[in-house]
Formats: structure tokens, C-alpha cells, sequence
């Protein structure tokens, strides 16, 4: 017994794989040599060379599900002497056992058996080479010995062998393989990221806002038919909370007092102050916390539009409301006497839900340049929060005068569907980023609903520039919008039911489909439609069909891409199916914002940006 076999059996399949390899190139070389003579071995040795590329590649990916590091394996297989064979030899045995389990003695069986055959392939060859007396002597063997023909070719026979038993070993890899791929789905295999804290802060900041300006505000202008707040998708949260939100009043065309839309929109900037609650549940009474917030404001005069106030228990929110056809002079004086306004007037004792009209006070506030010097017009509060959170609104115009100047000057929302067919990979990368983060941060809110689209994402087109604008500067007024009713209470948005969308049409989450389909829309650069004659989510089954399909129009992105497109259209994330379980919040954070993100990063660098 040689030492290469002792060696076999002691250790396992790696030195027997390396002498197959070895034994297929030196095999070759001399099938090569023989070619030159006679053209008859040309066919054996193609056949020959198949046999091993097909050994090669099993090799090839049994290596690549066991090596530590996967770029070794081309230079191991191409070479069988590389050092790799023998430093990382124990690692490869441990990694093929744990691969193949009860099938490793069976796989070690079968590539002894090719081992042998191409044993004895050689002896024959070394065998052929002696004894030739002349060249025509030589030629003659050589013919006779490898004349496809002839039925007791012995080539021919082991070639026949070894195509056998290598679609065997095949067999058993991708079977190996596959059943290792089923076992390791499992959730305690995933390594995903945490979902950042400040996205669970953004969405409860935002559904208490949301909630507060439908419960609370109110207006007496004749002129307004309704209020729309628009909520930029560039939330921020370190310590503290920050929203942007404009509110559009809507003109009611019927009042005589009408009148277009000219006015400036009033910016304002909303801050969070939480309150301790007292014992037995009884809130800290309105007027220490108003003292306790008057003296933080004079202690920390707010000078630009990004301070904050620093306490434990303190968040911050920016928001900006717009007022498109303000006509409150013509409006019922509300309950606040205008008369009493001062310079050194403050309203952080004023609860907004007292005055007649939020919309007039705010309104008459803002116009009155000496009045309310620390910027503060009111508060709205948050009741049925533990601890009390209470909304301090502030004129943003007393707090920077160039950035109100800015917000001052027409805009128009118009919905980003508009921009995606002009879009650049950049900046379609970019748009899908901030689209699969605003699902996280305001899913199960009013201002995303459900079964959103492209057309409940908008950005702000400045009206008063004649040149176009820059796309980037687009991109980075998106924003989302939650209509307020005429009667102050909140539209419940019309859900089909869980049950009929997952058992009927295969829709686990569909929330996180719209997101898909948005994906994608933005991907093929066009809107994806059905016929849109029933409830059937015509547009989901279209995109899953050019998914299947891989039609060209979705393949600029890349396959990465659509397979971020796919995991969100199936909701196909190895948990649950309920964008309020963390692990699901985990999985789409770490599988399609991060991801995302890594794909934004790589294309700066293009860029060199």
C-alpha cells in the first residue's frame, strides 16, 4: 500500500482528491502526446478532458461550502501542490464532515473508486509509451490501442466509468449542498442588525403629532375648506426629535371671500417637552412645568433653527406649516384679545385648544412683528401619553430669518412618480433608500397608509425660478401628507382584509409589497399598473410577473437590487409577517436599508462622490 493511500485512510478525502487532480493533468499531457502521432486518441482525449472539467467543478463548490475563505479554492484546484492542501487540510476534513454528515464515508467511497480507474488509465498509458521499436511501430499500437471502434476498448470503458461515477459524486453534492442551504434558513443562523432606536422615536413623535393637529387644531376662516400637513421624510433623532411639517390650508372656492393662494406659508418650529406625571397618576400642574419651560427658554434663547432643549426627558421637533390662502382677517376674532399683544408677550402659557381658531392666532401672531419676541405662540398636549408629552409651536421667523425667507417662497407639491423616468442610477438608489426608511419610521401611522403608492410620496417644486431644478434638492424635499377633516376626527383608512390578501392572492405583508412595487417602479423608470376594475392587487401580481420574467426594463439596478425588490414583495424574510414584530423590523433594516445603503455608498465612490 502506497503512503498516499495510508494517508487516505488515516486522515480522510482530501489527499485523495489531490492525487485525482494530479492524476487528470498528468493523464491529459500524455493523451496529448500520443495525439500528435495518431488522430484517432483527439476524441479520447476530449472526453478525457470533460471527465475531469466535470471533477474539477464538483471539487470546486464542495471547497467553496467548506473554506474559510472562498477565493483559495480556483488556485488549490488549479494547482494540487499549493500550500493550501496541506496548511488548511484539517479545517477542509472538519467542514466536509459537518457538509455531508452520514453521506461523508459514501463520498469518500466514490472518489476512491475514481481514484483507481485513473490509476489504472495511467498504467496502461505508462505502459504504451515502452517497447516502441520505429515511429511506424508506434503508430500502429497507438491506433490500435485507442481505435474508437472497437468494442473492448479499454479507453473507451474507463472513460465510460468515470463519466459514471462523477455524475454520482454530482448527485450527491447539490444534494448535500441543498440540504445544508434548507438547514441554514433558520433564524438562529441570520445575523441581523438592530433596528436604530431613533426609528421607533420617529414614529411615535410623529403618530402623537399627527394625532394632536387632528384632535386640536382649528380654524374659523370661512375662506379655509380644510388643513393638509406634509411631512418631510429627512426626520432626524440623536437625543432629540426633529419633523418638518408644513400645513397647506385649502381654499373653499364658494365663499365669497375667496381669494388665491399668494400668501406667504408660515413656518413654524415645534418642540417636545415630556412631563413627569405626579403620584396617583395626577398630572404636574400646568403652571410649574410652563415656569420650568419659560426659564429653559430664557436660559437657552434659541438662536437657529436646530437647538434644542437639553433635559433627560426632553425631544425636539421641527415643523413648518404653510398657510396657501390665509384670509383671517375677514374670520371671527377669537378668544385671544389681539389688543393685549406686547413686546415682551410670550405664549408658552397659552394652550392652543383654548383659542378660538389655531389657525387665525398662529396666523395673527406671525404678522405682528413686535409681538411674541422668544418665538413661542402656544402648545398643544399629548394627554393620553405616560408621561405627558406637550408640543411647544414656535414662529420659526424670530428664530432665522434667512432660512424663514427661504420657506417663504412659492412651492408646489407635486408627486415623485413625476421624477422617477428622469432619474440617474445615484439618484434611483437614493430614492429607494429613503422610501424603504420611511416604511420603518412611520408604517402603522397616519401618514403612511397601507397600501401606499408613488403618488403619497411628493416633493416641493419652488414655482417662483424659471430654471429647473436640481433633481438632488428634489429628492431632498420628499414628504408625506395626512389630510385633516373637516370635523376634527381621523379617516380610518380603508384596510382589505389580511386574511383575503394573504390566502388569495399570497400577499404576507402589504405594506411591505407597496414597498416592492415602488422599488421596482423606480427601477424600470415607469408605473406599474393593472386593470384596476376590482380589489385585486393587480399592480403586486404584475411585478412578481416581471420578477419571473426578468424583463429587460428591471435589469439596470442590478441583480442585487432585484433581490432586495423580491425578499420585500414575498415579505420573504424568514420571520414573521408583522412590520410591529422587531424581528421583521430587524430583517428589512439590515436586508433592504442597509443594503440599500451599501449600494448608495459603492456608487458615491463611482462617482467620487
Amino acid at each position: 500500500m502506497s503512503g498516499i493511500e495510508i494517508a487516505g485512510l488515516a486522515i480522510g478525502v482530501v489527499p485523495i482528491v489531490v492525487e485525482i487532480l494530479k492524476s487528470y493533468s498528468t493523464t491529459k499531457q500524455r493523451l496529448q502526446t500520443f495525439s500528435r502521432h495518431v488522430d484517432v486518441v483527439r476524441d479520447i482525449l476530449l472526453r478525457f478532458q470533460v471527465a475531469a472539467a466535470n471533477f474539477n467543478n464538483d471539487c470546486r463548490l464542495l471547497l467553496q461550502a467548506v473554506v474559510a475563505h472562498p477565493g483559495d479554492v480556483a488556485e488549490m484546484i488549479d494547482d494540487p501542490t499549493h500550500k493550501h492542501w496541506q496548511e488548511q487540510e484539517m479545517d477542509i476534513e472538519k467542514g466536509l464532515r459537518n457538509l455531508l454528515h452520514e453521506d461523508y464515508d459514501l463520498c469518500q467511497n466514490l472518489i476512491t473508486h475514481l481514484r483507481d480507474i485513473l490509476r489504472e488509465t495511467q498504467h496502461r498509458l505508462i505502459k504504451l509509451e515502452k517497447g516502441f521499436e520505429n515511429h511506424h511501430e508506434r503508430a500502429r499500437k497507438i491506433w490500435h490501442a485507442f481505435n474508437t471502434m472497437r468494442k473492448e476498448n479499454e479507453y473507451i470503458r474507463q472513460l465510460e466509468a468515470l463519466d459514471k461515477w462523477n455524475k454520482l459524486l454530482s448527485k450527491l453534492r447539490k444534494q448535500r449542498c441543498k440540504i445544508q442551504k434548507r438547514r441554514n434558513v433558520s433564524t438562529a443562523c441570520i445575523y441581523r442588525k438592530a433596528v436604530p432606536r431613533s426609528y421607533q422615536q420617529i414614529r411615535v413623535a410623529a403618530q402623537h403629532l399627527g394625532e394632536s393637529l387632528h384632535d386640536s387644531w382649528s380654524c374659523t376662516n370661512a375662506s379655509h375648506s380644510g388643513h393638509q400637513a406634509k411631512l418631510s421624510l429627512d426626520a432626524k433623532s440623536g437625543h432629540d426629535v426633529q419633523l418638518d411639517i408644513v400645513v397647506a390650508c385649502q381654499s373653499n372656492l364658494g365663499t365669497p371671500h375667496a381669494r388665491p393662494s399668494s400668501d406667504l406659508p408660515i413656518w413654524l418650529q415645534i418642540r417636545s417637552i415630556t412631563a413627569v406625571t405626579t403620584s396617583k397618576g395626577t398630572p404636574s400642574s400646568p403652571l410649574t412645568l410652563v415656569h420650568t419651560i419659560r426659564k429653559k427658554g430664557e436660559d437657552q434663547a434659541p438662536q437657529t433653527i436646530t437647538e434644542s432643549i437639553r433635559t433627560a426627558s426632553t425631544s425636539k421637533k421641527r415643523v413648518h406649516f404653510g398657510d396657501e390662502n390665509d384670509d383671517e382677517k375677514r374670520a371671527r376674532t377669537p378668544r385671544l384679545n389681539t389688543t393685549t399683544f406686547t413686546s415682551a408677550q410670550s405664549f408658552v402659557m397659552l394652550d392652543l385648544k383654548t383659542t378660538r381658531s389655531v389657525c387665525c392666532h398662529v396666523s395673527k401672531v406671525r404678522s405682528l412683528m413686535s409681538a411674541c419676541q422668544d418665538g413661542c405662540v402656544g402648545y398643544l398636549e399629548v394627554l393620553k401619553t405616560v408621561p405627558t408629552t406637550r408640543f411647544m409651536f414656535y414662529d420659526a421667523s424670530k428664530l432665522a430669518k434667512k432660512a424663514a425667507e427661504s420657506k417663504t417662497t412659492g412651492q408646489e407639491a407635486i408627486p415623485v412618480k413625476v421624477l422617477i423616468q428622469n432619474l440617474r442610477i445615484l439618484q434611483q438608489i437614493t430614492l429607494a433608500h429613503k422610501l424603504a426608511e420611511a416604511v420603518l419610521q412611520y408604517h402603522s401611522t397616519s401618514w403612511l397608509p397601507q397600501s401606499f403608492t408613488l403618488e403619497d410620496v411628493a416633493y416641493f417644486k419652488n414655482t417662483t425660478q424659471s430654471k429647473t431644478s436640481d433633481i438632488s434638492d428634489d429628492l431632498n424635499s420628499l414628504h408625506l401628507s395626512n389630510r385633516f377633516p373637516v370635523q376634527g376626527s381621523i379617516d380610518v383608512e380603508e384596510k382589505q382584509g389580511t386574511p383575503v390578501l394573504k390566502h388569495t392572492y399570497g400577499i404576507r405583508n402589504l405594506t411591505l409589497a407597496k414597498l416592492g412595487v415602488a422599488l421596482l417602479e423606480i427601477c424600470a423608470q415607469k408605473e406599474i399598473t393593472g386593470p384596476g376594475l376590482d380589489h385585486t392587487p393587480h399592480e403586486i401580481i404584475e411585478a412578481r410577473k416581471l420578477l419571473d420574467e426578468r424583463h429587460h426594463s428591471i435589469m439596470t439596478l442590478g441583480s442585487r437590487y432585484l433581490e432586495i425588490v423580491r425578499k420585500c414583495i414575498h415579505c420573504d424574510f424568514s420571520c414573521s409577517d408583522d412590520l410591529n414584530d422587531e424581528a421583521l423590523q430587524s430583517a428589512v433594516y439590515t436586508e433592504v436599508v442597509c443594503a440599500l445603503h451599501e449600494m448608495k455608498t459603492r456608487w458615491e465612490k463611482i462617482f467620487g462622490i
